[in-house]
C-alpha cells in the first residue's frame, strides 16, 4: 500500500484522491498532544504527558500534515475513551477544565466512526491481532478500511503490521524527514 516518508509524499498521495483529499484517522498518541497544543502550544513543554516527548515543533508538523486531509478528523469511541484516560491526572486543576472544554469544541468538528464490537470480535476476527493491538487500535484499522481513510500514528508495531495493506503515516518518519530538511 502506501508508506510515507515526507510531506511531499503525503501531498502527492492526497492529490490522487477523487476528491483531492482523504479522511484521516489519528491514533490517540498523536491526537492527545495535538489537542493539548491546540489548547495551549506552550503547555506542551510543561504537561507531564508531553514534556520532552512532543514539542511545539511536533505540533506544527502535525498541523502541516493535517492540511492535506479533510478538515474533519475521524475518531472512534475507543479513541475518545483513550484520550480521556491518557490526559486525566496529567493536566490538573483549572487547566484540566479549560483543556477539556477546548477538546469538546474540537471534537464537535470531528467525525465519529463506530465499528460494532461484533465486527472486531466477529467470526472473521483474528485473535492474535486483537490481543496484540487491543480494541482501540483495531477500531482505528476498521475505521480506516471502512472509510478508505489514512491513519496517522507513531506506534511502530501498528505501522509495521498494517503499512502494506492500509495507507498509514508514521509520524516519526515525517519528523525525521522534516529535521533533515533543516540541516545544511
Amino acid at each position: 500500500m502506501n508508506s510515507f516518508y515526507s510531506l511531499k509524499e503525503i501531498e502527492n498521495f492526497c492529490h490522487q484522491s477523487p476528491t483531492g483529499q482523504y479522511s484521516l484517522v489519528i491514533d490517540t498518541m498523536i491526537l492527545a498532544p495535538f489537542l493539548i497544543g491546540l489548547y495551549d502550544k506552550n503547555y506542551l513543554a510543561q504537561c507531564s504527558l508531553t514534556a520532552g516527548k512532543y514539542t511545539s515543533e511536533d505540533f506544527e508538523l502535525t498541523t502541516k500534515i493535517l492540511k492535506y486531509f479533510r478538515p474533519e478528523i475521524i475518531v472512534t469511541p475507543n479513541i475518545i475513551t483513550e484520550l480521556y484516560n491518557l490526559t486525566d491526572n496529567k493536566i490538573v486543576g483549572q487547566k484540566f477544565s479549560d483543556y477539556f472544554l477546548s477538546v469538546i469544541r474540537h471534537l464537535r468538528n470531528y467525525q465519529e466512526h463506530y465499528t460494532e464490537l461484533k465486527k472486531i470480535c466477529g467470526v472473521d476476527f483474528n485473535f492474535k491481532l486483537l490481543t496484540k493491538f487491543g480494541f482501540a487500535d483495531m477500531s482505528i484499522i476498521e475505521a480506516a478500511k471502512e472509510m478508505k481513510a489514512v491513519i496517522l500514528t507513531d506506534e511502530r508495531p501498528l505501522y509495521d503490521m498494517f503499512f502494506k495493506s492500509i495507507p498509514i503515516i508514521k509520524f516519526s518518519h515525517i519528523k525525521t524527514e522534516s529535521l533533515q530538511a533543516l540541516l545544511p
